[in-house]
């Protein structure tokens, strides 16, 4: 499977996901019929309350989209692994949340460019280079790597 965002690093984009496969902007009209759009709750980009109404910044962003195309659309939640599948497959038309842009998610579907970027960090207690100094020194994973190193070494030599 896909996998979750949870195993991807910090820097990952976030996106829209507009997954168009083997269709394009100019081929919508009024005539069609609704487009089959797929999200998953991904707050703030999506969310919906128990009336199914879908909002949030990736929804604000579709809307417009949608209005600008002059396309019709229905909207189905689904789980994100569920989405990306639905929407490799051909289920769905699009996928509209966030989601981060991989290269193995780059392999079975098409994304939009990024419109966010996050820089998550941790934030620790700030420490003087003392402090620091001795926090390495005192580490016993070290010792223990250093000895491993030396005893290889010398079993070598």
């Amino acid at each position: 499977m896909l996998g979750d965002t949870s195993s991807y690093s910090h820097h990952q984009f976030l996106s829209i996901v507009f997954c168009f496969i083997l269709w394009s902007f100019s081929s919508v009209s009024h005539a069609q019929a609704p487009l089959k759009v797929g999200t998953y709750h991904c707050p703030p980009f999506i969310f919906h309350d128990k009336g199914q109404e879908f909002e949030g910044l990736s929804m604000t962003l579709w809307d417009r989209i949608a209005e600008i195309m002059g396309a019709t659309y229905t909207l189905q939640n689904y789980e994100l692994d569920d989405l990306l599948l639905a929407t490799e497959k051909g289920d769905i038309d699009v996928g509209v949340s966030c989601i981060s842009i991989t290269t193995d998610r780059e392999e079975h579907v098409d994304f939009s460019h990024s419109f966010y970027e996050t820089h998550l960090a941790i934030a620790v207690k700030s420490r003087s280079y003392l402090d620091t100094f001795i926090s390495i020194i005192t580490n016993n994973t070290l010792w223990k790597a250093i000895g491993v190193f030396f005893a290889v070494a010398i079993s070598v030599g």
